[in-house]
């Protein structure tokens, strides 16, 4: 089980050491391929991630700006919250931009 949390966490951390983990003798066959299998799908979810970080980072600094957003960024911004379940942001607030650490 230990062996199992510290190799979740070192996939969510860092993918290209992970693969590389992933030849390593401490391991048995079975381990081997599950985490060859999973790593698609770990860099995906980083890459994700990376992607509506950028976004975030970009629509707080628009809303600074500008103190507004339009529409169409405000219902990005809205599903983005239903998907890390907030259900009750303001993004007029600064305090709302400080939960998804923007």
């Amino acid at each position: 089980m230990k062996k199992t949390l510290i190799l979740f966490y070192i996939l969510s951390w860092n993918s290209t050491f992970a693969s590389n983990l992933a030849s390593c003798s401490i391991f048995n066959s079975e381990q081997r391929e599950f985490i060859q299998k999973i790593l698609p799908e770990v860099r995906l979810v980083r890459s994700n991630i990376r992607h509506q970080k950028e976004k975030l980072y970009s629509l707080h600094q628009k809303w600074r700006q500008h103190d507004e957003l339009d529409h169409q960024d405000i219902q990005w911004l809205n599903h983005l919250a239903e998907e890390y379940k907030e259900n009750e942001v303001d993004w007029s607030h600064l305090d709302t931009w400080k939960l998804f650490d923007a």
